[in-house]
């Protein structure tokens, strides 16, 4: 099964742009794990590789993180609402959308989810 999730993970590696795109990327990953301080045992801390092709980091049922999503170089960041300045980032966002509600939460407090081109 190791084999098997290691050439899936070369082979969607092998769509982004480039090298630097893949640093980039973990980097990105390293810090987004590192900003919920969950440990790499916690179950609400959820790395896969599905089907489909992308890179998702899930915390708690939401991805906070996705790569490969919608284009070989897009990456999609969650967004809390009550950010400030959350409108300035869906303005140049290339798309972006709202959370389904979970766990009984008002519309309001649904998180954004903000695509990025390149």
């Amino acid at each position: 099964m190791a084999d098997d999730s290691h050439e899936q993970l070369v082979e969607q590696l092998q769509r982004t742009p480039g090298q630097e795109w893949v640093d980039a990327y973990f980097d990105l990953a390293a810090t987004v794990v590192d900003a919920t301080g969950l440990s790499n045992d916690d179950p609400r801390l959820v790395t896969s590789l599905p089907r489909k092709g992308t890179l998702p980091v899930t915390v708690n049922n939401r991805y906070v993180l996705v790569g490969l999503r919608g284009g070989d170089d897009r990456v999609e960041f969650i967004f809390p609402s009550d950010r400030p300045g959350v409108e300035q980032y869906r303005e140049r966002a290339d798309r972006d959308g709202r959370f389904r509600a979970i766990y009984d939460e008002p519309e309001h407090r649904r998180p954004w989810f903000l695509a990025f081109d390149g």
